[in-house]
Formats: C-alpha cells, sequence, structure tokens
C-alpha cells in the first residue's frame, strides 16, 4: 500500500513537472526578460529610453501585433535589433502605406539583418579607434545641431546609395545616420542598436539623436515593436532580389501561421533541462537520504533592476552633473601633479606653476593653467556644459594625467626645481 501511495505521488509530481515547463516555455517570451524590449529593464532592454519619453510627455507604448499599426499621422514605430526574419511582403507593404501617410519608422539593425535587406539598406566598414565618434549633422534642425559626438560599438556604417539622404557623418565622411522619404513619411536608420540599450543611452549625445528622431512632426506617440523580438516568430522572404521596395497597397496583414508545440519545444531547448533537473530533485527528495528537515530561511532580497531605470531617470534631471565630474578630475590631477612633484601642497599658485613648468615644460604648465581656469570660472558662474565642452575638457584632463603619471622625477630635477 505504502508503495502505491508512492507510485501515485509520482505520478502527480510528473504532470505537475510537466506544467511547470509548459508555464515556464510561456514565460521565457514575456517582454520582461527579451533582449532590446521596450519593457525590459535590463542593461540590454530599452525601456529607459520608453520611460524618458514618457516623462517628456510623448506616449511610448508597445506594438504587440503585427496587423495593429497605430492610425492616423505623426507616429513613430521603432524596431530595436529585430531577431525575427525579415517581414514578408505583405507586411512590409502594410508598412510602407503606413509611412506614406506621414508616420516613421525607425530601424536599428545591424546591415547584415534580414530587416536592413528588407528595407534595402547595406553597410560599409568603418571602424573606428575611439568610442566616441565626433559627428557632423548635414543639415540645421531642432535637437539635431546638439548632435556633436556619438558613442559608436559598430563596425560598419551606412554604404551610400540612391534615395538614402544623410543625417550625420563623421570627420571621414562616413555616414551614420540615414533615411529615405516615402510619401509624407520617412524611415530612419541607424546600423548601431546598442545607442539606445539602457546601458549607453546617457553616452554622448545620444538623447539629442534620439529627441530629433521624435520632434514635429513625428512626436504623436512613439510605439515599440515587440513582435519582431518573439522566438517563436516566423517570417517569409521577399521574393524579389531588386532594390526597389515592394509597390504600396491597401492590403491587409495576414493572420501570422501557428507554431506547433514540436517547433516550440525544438527552440527552447531548456523545456527538456528543466524537467530533467526537476525530476533529479524529485527522486533524491524521495530516494535521496537526509539526515534533518529542511531548514526554512529567511530569503535574502535581490536588488531589483528597475532600480537601474530609477537612477537613470534622476541623473537626467542632475543638471550640474558634468560640472562635477570635471572638478574631481581637476582634482584628482592636482594631486597625481603634488605627488609626482614631491610637494606638500601649501606652495603659491605661481610657486606651483613655476616648478610644473621647469619639471614639466612651458607647454604642459601653459595647457594645466588654461584648462584648470575655464573649469573653475564655469564653476564659479554655474554655467550648464553641452556635451561638446564636456567631452573636450575631459580629454584635455585625462591627457594631462596620463603626462604626469608616465613620467619619472630625477633627483636632479627636483635639485633644479628648488633653485
Amino acid at each position: 500500500m505504502r508503495k502505491n501511495k508512492i507510485g501515485i505521488g509520482i505520478v502527480l509530481a510528473i504532470i505537475a513537472c510537466f506544467l511547470a515547463g509548459l508555464i515556464w516555455l510561456e514565460w521565457s517570451n514575456v517582454a520582461e526578460k527579451v533582449p532590446w524590449s521596450s519593457q525590459n529593464p535590463e542593461p540590454t532592454g530599452v525601456k529607459a529610453l520608453s520611460e524618458f519619453l514618457s516623462e517628456r510627455g510623448v506616449p511610448a507604448k508597445p506594438l504587440e501585433t503585427e496587423n495593429n499599426l497605430p492610425s492616423g499621422s505623426g507616429n513613430t514605430l521603432m524596431f530595436v535589433n529585430p531577431q525575427t526574419n525579415k517581414p514578408n511582403p505583405e507586411r512590409l507593404r502594410a508598412l510602407l502605406n503606413w509611412v506614406s501617410r506621414g508616420n516613421q519608422v525607425v530601424l536599428w539593425s545591424a546591415p547584415d539583418s534580414d530587416w536592413s535587406k528588407a528595407f534595402r539598406f547595406s553597410g560599409q566598414s568603418c571602424r573606428f579607434g575611439e568610442e566616441y565618434v565626433r559627428v557632423k549633422p548635414q543639415f540645421h534642425q531642432e535637437w539635431l545641431d546638439e548632435v556633436q559626438f556619438l558613442s559608436w560599438k559598430s563596425a560598419t556604417c551606412i554604404a551610400p546609395r540612391q534615395g538614402i539622404i544623410p543625417v550625420l557623418k563623421d570627420d571621414q565622411n562616413h555616414l551614420l545616420v540615414g533615411y529615405k522619404q516615402s510619401g509624407q513619411g520617412r524611415i530612419v536608420y541607424v546600423p548601431d542598436p546598442s545607442i539606445i540599450a539602457n546601458k549607453n543611452i546617457d553616452k554622448a549625445d545620444h538623447i539629442a539623436l534620439l529627441l530629433w528622431m521624435v520632434s514635429n512632426p513625428f512626436q504623436k506617440a512613439v510605439w515599440f515593436d515587440e513582435t519582431s523580438h518573439s522566438l517563436l516568430g516566423q517570417g517569409e522572404a521577399p521574393s524579389t532580389e531588386t532594390d526597389e521596395l515592394p509597390p504600396i497597397q491597401d492590403e491587409g496583414i495576414p493572420e501570422p501561421s501557428a507554431v506547433t508545440f514540436l517547433v516550440a519545444l525544438g527552440i527552447n531547448g531548456g523545456f527538456v533541462l528543466v524537467q530533467i533537473v526537476l525530476l533529479t530533485l524529485l527522486w533524491l527528495f524521495a530516494r535521496g537520504k537526509r539526515f534533518a528537515s529542511p531548514r526554512m530561511e529567511q530569503v535574502v532580497e535581490k536588488r531589483d533592476s528597475m532600480e537601474y531605470i530609477d537612477a537613470m531617470s534622476r541623473l537626467y534631471r542632475r543638471s550640474n552633473l558634468r560640472m562635477e565630474a570635471l572638478l574631481f578630475m581637476k582634482e584628482q590631477l592636482h594631486l597625481a601633479i603634488l605627488q609626482k612633484l614631491r610637494m606638500r601642497g601649501h606652495e603659491s599658485e605661481a610657486e606651483l606653476l613655476h616648478q610644473l613648468e621647469v619639471a614639466m615644460g612651458s607647454e604642459f604648465r601653459r595647457n594645466y593653467e588654461n584648462i584648470a581656469r575655464l573649469i573653475q570660472d564655469a564653476a564659479d558662474a554655474d554655467r550648464k556644459l553641452t556635451s561638446y565642452i564636456f567631452v573636450e575638457w575631459s580629454r584635455t584632463l585625462r591627457k594631462l594625467r596620463k603626462e604626469i603619471e608616465q613620467w619619472g622625477v630625477t633627483s636632479s630635477t627636483l635639485t633644479a626645481s628648488k633653485r
């Protein structure tokens, strides 16, 4: 009788494990866990942009169905690093028809992706030696003139071709951001999706670039496409290979084909792993040796990833953050100079500059004096700094700090400086 009860319990436990696996299968596709989703607060999500736009009064919403495009004009639809296959011809024509009525599509995708090819964008190599790339707006418009630097992590740029209107180029004339006009709307293309990730959105002038995209007349609402992030999405490749986009037609979009359970099981290989782990734990619970009952301990609460988003929002409201960073870097440079010159810090500014000129040369002394005066004057006047000035001054401080750290003090140098 006891063995029968154990057998029934094991069967019920297997059924429970099967149901738990199905729940896990559904949970794995929740938007909060999908990379590049507007509902994902992790570093690879884009929830920071969604929250930022909402705080500025611009509605930011997820688009969770393919055949439910926003009505009217003035809308912006963002495709952020889509992982599914390229849209089929019917959906592509529907998107172009929607854009031509005065809406905007912004595609953040690598040039070799199926989505970039579907919209007839291609790339070319453009490796940069530094993370921050100086860019030049190709025309004057609100917020676009504020874009001076981008944190560019991609090794490719946009290949120029007929129909692409340049927006941002670097000093070597590489095209970084461009768009195609379609009726009364446009399709903007950026080949580096990492720009708007939660961990990079506050770098360089990324915010200014995003505000240009959603400025008039495309500021009615911003929609983030979530259908292209589904791990189970299936798409058909367009049959044409020409450079022309499919003609605009008023055709409906067919319902997406259903995915069978076996296909879902093949894509989510972790489903089988979960079953094995749960059955192993069940066997250990029923047959394994235990020396005492499990202890009930209080679970240590972990930090929620939403704290990252909240902290970033507070940083946006701190207008003096750049000045505080510059003052800190200036103080660190001053301490490094005192340490290298073996000074106690009680000397006057004139004596410090004199010994610095004797030891490091007049050019170093002049650069240090100029940057220190510029930062101090800006701090005394409580002046807000642009991204361009902040980056330039930061580079100057880092350069001086590197030179002073690499310079070695000899006894003869110290003796000459004290005379």
